[in-house]
């Protein structure tokens, strides 16, 4: 089936690839401020068959928009990963917890602080408005079904979509050397990550090898991050990487490191440095969803010593290192290889488009859920927009009277 594609934002500039509209043909539509009724507007313009949400705050501000005036429109929320379970995780950590707990921490409703489970409750109520939940991670997937009870009918799960054509690169140890981490700056558990590498990791990994280097790379670097350098230590933040030469960058280096501690999801910054040939060490938390029947591409470790220990035996023993090279390897054909991942998130959405009328049907929790949350969202959005209509005709007013002293709010 062929569909018109539209991108729909409140940004004022919505920066689309070309390639999107070359090959795609996506139509990028300017939504106004959220709580404006011109919104509604946009959405009878383009009068969707299917709405994919993301994350679900955009799902919060817009589903009941979308039910009311498309009530037939097939919904999905791509939740990227479960914001609550990295907000708690991130929770354990700052409190305490070893890796090794905040991974294992089962969220129940007598163990969670109101604050957090407050978000809990409102992903899951996105989700269950929503026709089916798209998720990256198997984990995620599981952890949905079995510590929530969430249908599973209602989820698709969809990771990564890699070409692993055969690239120019050279997957031999002997031309590699040093360290390297990869990562966006202004994700806190990359953050996280790069300060406990930083101040208690990298100067014991050194004391074993004392020639390597680290070299750190990502995007949004603060001044902070750049002043992380050491010279002494030889520590570098290296900053972005450009995108044409990145697979080529990675392949250089020895061995990636990520010390994540929280966070959530599957990490695309271990999947670029398997396509590199560059085996990873990470903790259970940076593994997680990824590990296939226990296998990694890499090796795994939750504690500072044990890191340690493991980032130095993966870049001394070449054995090792080749092994967890082709488990990287295995690890991106079975689980991220584009084609077949394609065909089964096209597979489960058309699944759920051809049976969204009789899943609704059955769907008592969602129905509840419309009737509550839904009205309460509809019924603030429209205080909101007639706040914003006042202030907007006050301000009219003193512009055109020229009396701003006597004119009260």
């Amino acid at each position: 089936m062929n569909y018109d594609i539209y991108y729909c934002s409140s940004q004022k500039q919505v920066k689309i690839p070309e390639e999107l509209f070359s090959k795609f043909g996506v139509n990028s539509v300017h939504i106004p401020q959220i709580n404006d009724p011109e919104v509604d507007r946009v959405i009878d313009y383009v009068n969707p068959n299917i709405v994919i949400y993301d994350r679900f705050i955009t799902e919060e501000q817009f589903n009941w928009r979308i039910r009311e005036r498309c009530p037939d429109a097939v919904t999905f929320i791509d939740t990227q990963d479960l914001h609550f379970l990295r907000h708690i995780r991130e929770h354990l950590k700052n409190n305490g917890s070893s890796i090794t707990e905040t991974k294992n921490f089962q969220i129940s409703l007598n163990n969670t602080p109101d604050h957090l489970m407050n978000g809990v409750l409102r992903e899951l109520s996105s989700m269950h408005r929503t026709d089916a939940t798209i998720v990256s991670s198997s984990f995620e997937r599981d952890y949905l079904i079995h510590n929530f009870n969430f249908p599973a009918e209602k989820i698709i799960h969809a990771p990564f979509f890699y070409s692993l054509h055969q690239r120019r690169l050279d997957f031999n140890l002997s031309k590699r050397k040093d360290f390297v981490v990869i990562g966006n700056f202004s994700h806190l558990p990359n953050k996280d990550a790069l300060l406990w590498l930083k101040q208690s990791i990298w100067s014991k990994i050194r004391d074993y090898i004392p020639n390597a280097k680290l070299h750190v790379y990502g995007a949004n670097p603060t001044k902070e991050d750049m002043e992380l350098t050491d010279e002494s230590e030889s520590f570098y933040v290296k900053g972005p990487i450009k995108e044409d030469k990145l697979f080529l960058t990675l392949s250089k280096y020895r061995v990636n490191l990520a010390p994540l501690r929280f966070g959530a999801g599957i990490k695309g910054k271990v999947v670029d440095n398997w396509i590199a040939g560059t085996p990873t060490v990470t903790t259970s938390i940076g593994s997680e969803g990824m590990d296939d029947d226990g296998t990694w591409g890499g090796l795994i470790a939750n504690t500072e010593d044990g890191f340690v220990e493991a980032a130095t035996t993966l870049y001394l023993e070449p054995k090792i290192w080749k092994e967890c090279q082709n488990d990287g390897f295995r690890l991106l054909n079975d689980l991220f290889e584009k084609k077949m991942n394609e065909n089964n998130l096209q597979n489960d959405m058309n699944r759920i488009i051809r049976d969204a009328k009789s899943m609704k049907n059955r769907d008592w929790i969602k129905s509840i859920l419309f009737m509550n949350s839904n009205n309460y969202m509809k019924e603030l959005s429209k205080k909101i927009e007639i706040k914003e209509a006042l202030t907007k005709k006050i301000q009219n007013l003193k512009s055109q009277n020229g009396r701003e002293d006597n004119i009260s709010d």
